[in-house]
């Protein structure tokens, strides 16, 4: 057991304590909250839940800094985007995204809600010690297509969950790059508690077409 007393404890359960004491077992589980201790083993300033990331792109980690935030509208990012991501290099983007992964974990981070296109994260998330929920990301305009978007995404999903044991369920795109028959064919493919995201309203120009 270890003793931790802080001058703040905040968690998220009514108003913050002030001078308290948390005993956590060797896991750092939470066994019980009490009044500051005298024999306290660890002394600080503030405690506070983890925090929670709910919209990452780990697979894309290796684009960070090369595809500029400030490029010429939505449709011009998304060109950039993909142009970049076609020239991956497997182990650079292995690096990235743990480096990205163990970032996240020295800012607190304990839960990741994570878009992916691929299954190339899944050996860094199944090991990491975030808690990961995969939003298997589907798009296309095709109409004809729609089924067989939905099948290669429902495939992704069983992988995640299967074999890598995580967390996982299909979600669209956003509003303009998803449609209708896939839309349709992807909710009907969801369970009923199934978490979903979507991209929406990141621009003026999408704000116009929603």
């Amino acid at each position: 057991m270890k003793k931790i007393n802080t001058r703040l404890l905040v968690t998220n359960d009514g108003i913050p304590m002030r001078d308290a004491c948390l005993i956590v077992d060797r896991n750092g589980r939470v066994m019980e909250i009490c009044s500051r201790l005298q024999d306290a083993d660890v002394e600080a300033e503030v405690i506070v839940p983890g925090f929670v990331n709910a919209h990452t792109h780990l697979e894309l980690s290796h684009l960070r800094g090369i595809v500029p935030s400030d490029a010429s509208g939505m449709t011009a990012f998304i060109q950039e985007m993909i142009r970049q991501r076609s020239r991956v290099d497997e182990a650079a983007q292995f690096e990235a995204m743990l480096k990205a992964d163990e970032e996240m974990v020295d800012e607190g981070i304990v839960a990741v809600g994570d878009i992916s296109n691929t299954l190339a994260s899944a050996a860094i998330k199944s090991k990491s010690k975030i808690y990961y929920h995969t939003f298997v990301e589907l798009s296309g305009l095709d109409p004809a297509k729609a089924a067989e978007i939905t099948a290669r995404g429902i495939e992704m999903v069983r992988t995640f969950r299967e074999e890598f044991n995580l967390p996982a369920s299909l979600s669209p795109h956003a509003p303009y790059s998803v449609s209708s028959a896939l839309m349709t064919s992807l909710l009907a493919a969801l369970y009923y508690d199934d978490p979903l995201t979507i991209h929406v309203q990141e621009s003026d120009d999408e704000l116009q077409f929603c």
